[in-house]
């Protein structure tokens, strides 16, 4: 299993912000989340089976706590192949 430093997180988090905007630095250390999940997913071999905007839909339901980390976890299992 290939884990992603936190180094290569950070990394990932400026390139997004250099690519497509938002504000520099790290709010929440605990919160660099789906572009981290989904580059852990395709560097195991896993890719996620739903659109952009179902993954989208489910990352705000889990920030609202709408979604709670079990049923995320689900998900995450039952739309990766």
């Amino acid at each position: 299993m290939r884990y992603l430093s936190i180094s290569e997180v950070l990394e990932l988090h400026e390139r997004l912000i250099s690519s497509s905007g938002g504000s520099t630095g790290i709010r929440d250390l605990g919160a660099v989340g789906h572009a981290a999940m989904e580059t852990f997913l395709i560097l195991n071999g896993a890719v996620f089976d739903c659109s952009v905007n179902k993954q989208e839909r489910v990352m705000l339901d889990l920030v609202a706590g709408i979604m709670d980390r079990a049923e995320f976890t689900d998900w995450v299992k039952h739309t990766t192949e």
